[in-house]
């Protein structure tokens, strides 16, 4: 149930369990929030002090880890949403299917990872779109969805391949390419990918670095 309060956009919010939040607007952008505790009850009765307004949601605390917010939300009933738990963050230099943060790869088995003929089957990581958009304040399964969905890259799994002894490999957009001593080298344009975003080095070279991890050394 959702309450307003007073003009200033004040409200309150209560469960069908009996849990409740309070938002007092204190001035633009800024507000003190309470809430009724995990017993549930009056909304004023633990406060959680000063809140700041960002994409449709008051921020207690905007710390950078994602799982240790406290934020209250309020949407339209029609809006379709993800609320589930935040996921942990991917462990760092992951497989990547995009340039952008969130855009990474799920590896779902591998084989002779180093040698003339490896190769490991992945798939697009939901968990990693759901951190993305919540960084980026945005609880929407549009933003999840969207996030999942590029036109460079395979939509579902993919398998990529490499012969580390020669360094060619395939990446996760499905490029033929060949790790250079300072470079990638596409082999389907005869181009250099340079460092540019545009150029997909990412997705590039962390398949190169899955797929032959002694060489990537």
């Amino acid at each position: 149930m959702f309450a307003p309060l007073d003009k200033a956009g004040s409200f309150k919010i209560t469960t069908d369990k009996g849990f409740s939040a309070l938002v007092k607007v204190k001035a633009p952008k800024t507000a003190d929030v309470s809430w009724s505790g995990p017993n549930g009850g009056d909304a004023a009765a633990v406060s959680l002090g000063s809140a700041i307004y960002e994409s449709g949601c008051w921020f207690v605390d905007r710390t950078l880890d994602l799982t240790d917010r406290t934020v209250v939300c309020a949407w339209s009933k029609d809006a379709r949403l993800f609320l589930g738990p935040t996921p942990a963050e991917p462990p760092s230099l992951g497989l990547a299917w995009g340039e952008r943060d969130g855009m990474d790869a799920q590896i779902l088995s591998s084989a002779g990872l180093g040698t003339d003929n490896a190769t490991l089957t992945a798939v697009k990581d939901r968990n990693g779109a759901i951190i993305w958009c919540r960084s980026n304040s945005n609880y929407t399964m549009e933003c999840i969805e969207g996030t999942l969905k590029d036109t460079g890259s395979a939509l579902g799994k993919a398998i990529l391949h490499a012969n580390c002894k020669t360094k060619k490999f395939t990446d996760y957009r499905g490029r033929n390419l060949e790790a250079l001593d300072d470079d990638i080298l596409n082999l389907d344009t005869n181009e250099k990918l340079g460092n540019s975003a545009s150029s997909g080095s990412t997705v590039a070279l962390s398949a190169f670095n899955a797929l032959c991890p002694e060489k990537a050394k």
